[in-house]
């Protein structure tokens, strides 16, 4: 359950960003170049691993806020075992809205 509250948390992190403020955040996230085995399942606070340097490591196909968010859809739904309403209850929104984002993520794979 520790990844899903990871998910979780990063979720709502990036829902928090302001709009003024995306444009640099997404500059900060494509400046940085990482693979995806260096990821781990979630943060580790005692070695200082923050969300942003988990988000800066997700390979990205065009935006890495697109990425980040393709790779915590498609996870949750993994995590829920392929449930949708499970999934989009551990990422805390509605199942249609969840549906859509699945389906553009796996369109985007």
């Amino acid at each position: 359950m520790e990844q899903a509250k990871f998910f979780e948390e990063l979720v709502s992190k990036l829902r928090k960003v302001p709009l003024e403020r995306l444009g640099a955040v997404v500059a900060a996230m494509d400046g940085k170049a990482a693979t995806r085995a260096a990821v781990p399942a979630a943060p580790d606070a005692a070695k200082g691993t923050s969300l942003l340097d988990l988000a800066l490591a997700v390979p990205a196909k065009g935006s890495k806020l697109r990425s980040v968010e393709r790779e915590i859809v498609l996870a949750a739904f993994v995590q829920a075992k392929q449930n949708k309403s499970a999934a989009a209850r551990l990422l805390n929104m509605d199942r249609k809205a969840f549906e859509r984002r699945l389906a553009n993520a796996r369109k985007a794979k």
